[in-house]
């Protein structure tokens, strides 16, 4: 008996690793890391030879997949010698049928084997698409950071440039408000002095009138009569107790008019001055504005850059939602589809009997 049930195992062995190698059962590396090297052991390559092909002839599976790692393709979809091939095949079978020919059917067993590794696909594509469904929310949370850091950037820089105009309004409004006011006091002291040299002017006319007159009653007491002397000496002194009065006013005048012409000189560089400071002023501020102007425009394709990346990452993650249920639609649907199509058991006619006899002596 115990030589029965070993015979049993190795059979049972040597279908299992004949069904595994039917339906095209390998390692193919994916992923990367850990996770990628457990893939790359579990996961199964399907060729597509068993649906092409059918289980009523296993060489036709065979050759297919031989065909299929000859020409590299991978699987029959990217291989249309190997699929034309297994559909002459095929055919060649069914024309012959079964009392022509001698052929090797998978039956139940190749059926089932089948669809349990189509399910173990869908499960490790199942575990993929929640992998990648991770990711995807990850890549939009880091895009959604990015795209309001963009967005806080552009209006911080956007306040920026606002405050720089206003300034330069207000620095141009009082430019115009210190020149009128520094161009009126210039005005009123160039008045000022136009007025004292006007005066110096009369002072020094009138003077050299009196001293004209002076000079006349000298020539004229000198060779006239003796009684009109005292008279024209008494004029003679008061014109030039005058003319000497007249002098020092004239002295005093052209003090004053040199220091309003000092002071003159003195608001005319002054606005000088302050003109320049208030035009280069503007011209750094308008520098500034222009190169916050160049960094807003920047920022603002950084951020139309970042919103279609958050766009471009919702729209993966959206696939990704889809993908990972469309595979797990497809391993409930496998999971139905093999527990209809349950793995057969062989077991010997006379281990049978000899069971049935130890149950029966157990009763």
């Amino acid at each position: 008996m115990a030589s029965r049930l070993a015979i049993f195992v190795l059979l049972a062995t040597a279908c299992s690793v004949a069904l595994a190698g039917a339906v095209g059962v390998a390692s193919k590396p994916s992923g990367d890391g850990a996770f990628g090297s457990l893939l790359a052991r579990k996961r199964p390559i399907i060729t597509g030879c068993l649906a092409e092909c059918g289980a009523g002839e296993q060489s036709c599976v065979t050759d297919c997949q031989v065909c299929v790692e000859k020409n590299v393709c991978g699987d029959l979809a990217n291989c249309k010698i190997c699929r034309d091939e297994a559909r002459e095949t095929k055919k060649r079978f069914e024309a012959q049928g079964n009392n022509s020919v001698l052929g090797d059917s998978g039956g139940a067993p190749l059926v089932h084997e089948g669809i349990r590794q189509l399910m173990m696909r869908a499960q490790l594509q199942s575990l993929e698409g929640h992998r990648r469904l991770r990711s995807s929310r990850t890549s939009v949370l880091e895009a959604q950071r990015l795209a309001e850091w963009a967005v806080e950037e552009r209006k911080e820089e956007l306040d920026k440039l606002r405050a720089t105009r206003a300034e330069v309004d207000n620095n141009d409004k009082n430019k115009e408000m210190w020149l009128s006011r520094a161009t009126l006091k210039l005005n009123g002291t160039r008045e000022e002095v136009t007025a004292l040299e006007k005066e110096l002017r009369q002072k020094k006319k009138e003077l050299n009138r009196l001293e004209r007159r002076v000079e006349k009653r000298r020539v004229a007491a000198i060779g006239g009569d003796i009684s009109q002397a005292s008279q024209m000496a008494s004029e003679i002194v008061a014109t030039t107790r005058v003319i000497r009065r007249m002098k020092w006013q004239i002295k005093e005048l052209e003090k004053e008019v040199e220091k309003k012409e000092d002071v003159q000189r003195k608001e005319e560089n002054d606005v000088k001055w302050f003109k320049k400071g208030l035009v280069d002023r503007g011209l750094r501020m308008a520098r500034d504005m222009k190169e916050q102007v160049k960094s807003l425009k920047a920022m603002k394709a950084n951020e139309k850059v970042y919103r279609q990346q958050l766009r471009s990452a919702r729209q993966d993650y959206r696939n990704a939602v889809n993908l990972t249920r469309n595979f797990t639609h497809e391993v409930r649907r496998l999971e139905t589809e093999l527990e209809e199509n349950p793995m057969p058991s062989f077991v010997p006619a006379e281990l049978q009997a000899l069971d049935d006899e130890q149950r029966q002596q157990q009763r």
